[in-house]
């Protein structure tokens, strides 16, 4: 369930919020108790199965307004704490006026980008673990009455979820969250708590800041300026970079998202007055898996109409962060080490692409496939989980969110074994496109796979004239005449129990004398059986038509009729 709420809190400045309860979807885990009989008893536990073990959280997305009411600054939650970034700031993605905001799956935190965002708390292993949503979105309906009510849902004391119960094991199962009113800070002094979410960037980013009178500016392995302030004025800021400068902590500030080391960059610093200067970088390694953190602090800083300081730092894979600087821009340089260093695991490897995803079997109802297994890293160890989804239309990467998943899937199996499932509840005689993407323990995807395009069969009833004849004597006297038919199958799967159910005739005097429903059999495609009937056709009658209604299964029981429904 979604429901919001809508808060004006006017203090110096003026404070939207819109506290959104995600419900994530329950599962069910099993636990083993030893209880004083000696008995073994196994206990269901709901929760999220996930890096959070609790029903569900309320999750924030904070927009602080100006004394003007404009806005000002968005806050996210993000694992019990915030990320935030000014108005302007790149990355802040809106519509209109409205802020968007990405909800990681199956999990407790939003985020201002698309994908896999990375984040690091206390609580949880550091790592890039939250894939955020992409399929759908919405814009809440505002709830006001909550907040005039004593006893609307905004101040419900009680749990929004099930309780832990006093000896489940392991003890860091949680209860579910209690009401929006009683979270703590980020409801009790939000713009404090807005303030203290000071966060630039996430661990799969290079974040470079400088705390000074001085320019910062990124460039690449090439020597090519690219972001930061430009010679005429403007800022240089490509596609997946930012540049922004914050006054709260007088920073300038750069920010490459979704990249590491391995490309090559070269930071420099110019000085623009007197003082000094803290640097801070921090640069993912993505082959490593690890997240270095430097800190440069009190560098002395000049500049005049004649020099100024100077200062870079190579970032590439050689992981030497050694500054080299000149302070007076006389071109005397000496080299300074990091002041504080700092390294984080952190699970970069996606799972390898799945590039053998093949066709197995077809039915007019199931199509079965076959591949290989990739590993958690590249093709190295047991992937989480797979994520396999089909369309009607061609997928790629673009049209795969709108493609509809595949519930219930078989936990993947080391790499290198051989997978296979299938997929149920298709439309007969309909072309599905399907692809699949392993997904890791830190819910990184892998590229999606080669594209199968199956088709799913349908057997198709056909019925024409043979032969019109008096099979002997006793039939002419009798007036019973003989017609062979073919039934044939002209479709693409097996025509099962294959049924003539009724043969109507016009003029009415003319009627069918073998008796119905006859059961034909099974057809295979582009085959046909012949069929006998006998008709009783009066002297008086010299020529008659003939309806006649067959139906056939298909191999998932559905049942087919030609030329359509029996009258």
């Amino acid at each position: 369930g979604l429901v919001a709420l809508v808060q004006i809190e006017k203090t110096r400045l003026t404070h939207l919020r819109l506290p959104l309860y995600i419900d994530d979807e329950r599962h069910t885990i099993i636990f083993m108790l030893y209880c004083q009989v000696l008995n073994w008893v196994f206990l269901e536990v709901p929760f999220n199965n996930w890096f959070n073990n609790h029903e569900g959280d309320w999750e924030m997305a904070e927009v602080v307004l100006d004394d003007s009411v404009n806005p000002a600054a968005v806050t996210l939650s993000q694992h019990g704490q915030g990320f935030t970034k000014h108005w302007d700031e790149a990355g802040v993605q809106k519509n209109d006026t409205h802020p968007k905001v990405y909800v990681a799956e199956g999990s407790h935190a939003n985020y201002f980008v698309q994908g896999n965002p990375s984040v690091s708390d206390t609580q949880h292993p550091v790592g890039v673990y939250d894939q955020t949503g992409d399929a759908s979105n919405a814009l809440p309906q505002i709830d006001l009455g909550s907040l005039v009510d004593a006893n609307g849902w905004v101040n419900y004391t009680g749990h929004w979820g099930q309780l832990r119960e006093q000896f489940y094991w392991p003890p860091w199962i949680e209860d579910g969250p209690v009401g929006p009113a009683f979270q703590g800070v980020s409801w009790n002094t939000p713009l404090s708590w807005s303030n203290a979410s000071s966060g630039k960037g996430y661990l799969n980013d290079l974040i470079f800041s400088v705390f000074s009178p001085a320019d910062i500016h990124l460039y690449d392995a090439q020597g090519n300026h690219l972001v930061g302030k430009n010679t005429i004025g403007g800022i240089d800021m490509p596609a997946g970079t930012e540049y922004f400068e914050r006054s709260d902590d007088h920073s300038k500030n750069i920010v490459v998202h979704g990249k590491d080391i391995s490309a090559g960059y070269v930071l420099k610093l110019t000085g623009t007055g007197s003082g000094t200067m803290d640097v801070k970088i921090q640069t993912p390694d993505f082959t490593g898996n690890m997240v270095d953190k430097k800190q440069y602090l009190s560098i002395p800083v000049t500049s005049s109409a004649c020099s100024s300081t100077e200062a870079e730092i190579h970032i590439n894979s050689t992981k030497n962060f050694t500054m080299v600087l000149d302070e007076n821009g006389d071109g005397n340089v000496q080299q300074k080490q990091p002041d504080i260093s700092s390294s984080i695991a952190a699970d970069f490897t996606a799972p390898q692409q799945i590039r053998d995803f093949s066709v197995a079997i077809i039915n007019s109802g199931a199509v079965g496939f076959a591949w290989m297994a990739t590993g958690d890293d590249g093709n190295q160890g047991t992937a989480s989980k797979y994520d396999l989804r089909y369309s009607l239309s061609p997928i790629t990467e673009d049209t795969w969110q709108y493609s509809k998943p595949v519930g219930n899937l078989p936990d993947p199996q080391p790499a290198n074994s051989s997978e296979n499932v299938t997929v149920r509840s298709l439309m007969p005689g309909t072309t599905y496109y399907f692809g699949i993407k392993a997904i890791d323990k830190a819910n990184l995807e892998s590229p999606l796979s080669n594209i199968v395009t199956a088709t799913t069969t349908i057997p198709r009833l056909a019925w024409a004239k043979k032969h019109i004849y008096w099979a002997n004597w006793a039939d002419y006297q009798n007036r019973q005449l003989a017609l062979d038919y073919k039934l044939s199958n002209t479709g693409t799967g097996i025509a099962l129990a294959s049924t003539i159910d009724a043969s109507f005739c016009n003029p009415t005097s003319v009627y069918a004398t073998t008796p119905l429903p006859l059961t034909v059999g099974d057809i295979s495609p582009n085959s046909y059986s012949t069929v006998t009937l006998k008709y009783y056709v009066p002297t008086s009658v010299g020529s008659f038509t003939t309806t006649t209604y067959a139906n056939c299964n298909d191999d998932v029981g559905r049942t087919y009729w030609f030329p359509g429904p029996m009258p």
